[in-house]
């Protein structure tokens, strides 16, 4: 018989599972404090504990740590969990983090004593249908997508002259950035649309950000950023894919000599990724398309646009993708096969954290729910559970983060509110905590948990 505290306890974990997960904001029209992060990787959200600490972002030069970072609560454990790894180097406005693990020939970490960044703002390339923004706007538009995009970016190593190497000198590395912006309307009745993305200068061979928002009231909101893209030189252009009267957005790479493009990355306006080749390395939200090329295929029926991408195995041979939700492969699909084998992994890594959650060995569950997660990232009952265990483990900015991925997710699920103001009224976060359980009681006034909350809620002190 499962006593009180174990029903709790998988209440916690898996209510509102029924709800599907959403990779999206609020619809247009709902305000929302915070912008959304899409598919928040780990290690976004450390990059994001590291800004906390030192109050600057990071720029990430062949740094992908191969196991987990834990939030660090010191600048001494920053460089504990860095030690053999990598070196930060200081900047003024960010900080260059450059992995040791640099191809033969690149210049040593230890090589640069700082680093300064610089910053073009202007208008992307002039798309049909859009207008460029002033330059009163430009500077109003840095400011707010500066701010609110997660506080991390990959760049190419800077690379010193050989005969510099070793000298006794400070060495400054050069990061050129970009900020581009291109303001346009996806349907006719609908408001202006901001489009930016931040990214090395000329596109590098790094990666970038999408960050997406809206002018409301003549005030431009920024509403969500994507994972790193390799973006590579890759241009905007915008298509009705679903021929609703609402366009999407497009980076395109074009191969002029075939007239197919090569290289192709979709968001919609809700910041849903339908597509990206090539990847990356936060590629969760969408199937990488691989071929090298793709050309789209209006359907006559008026449906939704397919892609054609020639397989790899057999140039004669082109593959038909079709929107549903992501682009799906009709030959799979008509071939009857079983689901994708990756959901069936992730939900039997699920159940083996469940049991480890059962013999509270939380940190071990909380390794099995974030493999569940990477399996299936467009579950927010992933990262709701992952964050219940980093919170039983004591481990509660951990747990925070992971509550918040959760929500980005499923804007609706009302146990990761309930969660995350369990972990911020522990952390005395408490108007966060205040916030959170209200939007539990929002969600799921009738709940049998609801009158434990309001108890919550009365308990809580007035202080911030």
């Amino acid at each position: 018989m499962r006593t009180t505290s174990s029903m709790l306890l998988m209440a916690a974990l898996i209510l509102g599972s029924k709800t599907q997960g959403q990779d999206q904001p609020p619809s247009r029209g709902t305000s929302r404090a915070e912008i959304v992060h899409v598919s928040l990787s780990m290690l976004d959200q450390w990059t994001e504990c590291v800004r906390q600490l030192t109050g600057k972002p990071l720029l990430l030069a062949n740094f992908q740590p191969a196991g987990n970072l834990s939030c660090p609560s010191s600048k001494d454990e920053i460089r504990k969990q860095l030690e053999g790894k990598a070196v930060l180097v200081p900047g003024d406005k960010w900080d260059l983090l450059i992995g040791k693990n640099l191809s033969p020939g690149g210049t040593p970490p230890e090589f640069w004593k700082s680093v300064t960044v610089k910053l073009k703002v202007k208008p992307w390339e002039a798309v049909k249908g859009s207008r460029p923004a002033s330059l009163s706007e430009l500077e109003e538009l840095s400011t707010a997508a500066l701010r609110a995009v997660r506080p991390s970016l990959g760049v190419e190593p800077p690379i010193a002259k050989r005969s510099d190497v070793g000298q006794p000198h400070d060495a400054i590395a050069i990061i050129n950035l970009e900020l581009l912006f291109d303001i346009h309307r996806l349907s006719a009745t609908g408001p202006e649309s901001i489009i930016g993305i931040l990214r090395e200068e000329l596109g590098g061979i790094g990666d970038g950000r999408i960050i997406y928002g809206e002018f409301r009231d003549g005030k431009p909101i920024f509403l969500w950023d994507s994972p790193r893209l390799t973006t590579r030189l890759l241009n905007l252009n915008y298509r009705d894919i679903y021929h609703d009267g609402v366009e999407e957005i497009l980076l395109m790479g074009f191969l002029p000599s075939r007239g197919t493009i090569g290289d192709l990355v979709i968001f919609t306006a809700n910041g849903q990724e339908l597509s990206r080749q090539p990847g990356g390395p936060e590629g969760f939200t969408a199937p990488i398309i691989t071929g090298g090329e793709v050309k789209f295929v209006e359907d006559s029926h008026g449906g939704p646009d397919f892609l054609g991408i020639p397989d790899e195995s057999d140039e004669a041979k082109v593959n038909t993708y079709a929107l549903v939700g992501t682009y799906k492969n009709q030959s799979q699909e008509s071939s009857g096969q079983s689901a994708p084998v990756g959901d069936n992994a992730a939900a039997q890594v699920n159940e083996q954290g469940m049991q480890l959650m059962k013999s509270k060995s939380y940190e071990a569950a909380a390794a099995k729910f974030t493999e569940a997660f990477h399996l299936n990232p467009n579950d927010a009952a992933f990262a709701n559970n992952v964050g219940f265990a980093w919170y039983r483990a004591g481990k509660l900015q951990d747990a925070v983060l992971w509550f918040q991925q959760a929500i980005s997710l499923d804007p609706k699920r009302p146990v990761a509110y309930l969660n995350l103001g369990d972990a911020y009224a522990k952390l005395n976060r408490n108007a966060e905590a205040r916030r959170a359980y209200n939007k539990y009681l929002e969600l799921a006034p009738n709940s049998k948990s609801a009158v434990d909350v309001k108890r919550k809620l009365e308990a809580l002190p007035s202080t911030p």
